[in-house]
């Protein structure tokens, strides 16, 4: 079995399923307690950042335009821009 305290990062890819990511999916991640748990906005181009996870629920949320660079947490030395990825469609 995996603990959740040693999963740095959860990323999720939302087209149709925004709703459900961004409310009973990551209220059970925040309940397991990942750190950090980023969910990509195709339509909206943009990465609901959401931290700080404490009774079933994530304290602090920060959307990030695709452009913008992102570096997680508990991963130092990674960034990365969502746009430069391959197959990530350009605006």
């Amino acid at each position: 079995p995996v603990n959740p305290g040693e999963i740095a990062l959860v990323i999720e890819i939302a087209d149709s399923s925004l709703t459900y990511d961004l409310g009973r999916k990551a209220a059970k991640y925040a309940s397991y307690g990942i750190a950090e748990y980023w969910v990509l906005d195709v339509k909206a181009r943009q990465t609901h950042v959401l931290t700080e996870p404490a009774e079933g629920a994530y304290h602090a949320a920060t959307a990030v335009p695709f452009e913008a660079e992102l570096k997680p947490h508990r991963l130092p030395r990674v960034s990365l821009t969502i746009a430069s990825l391959r197959g990530i469609p350009a605006a």
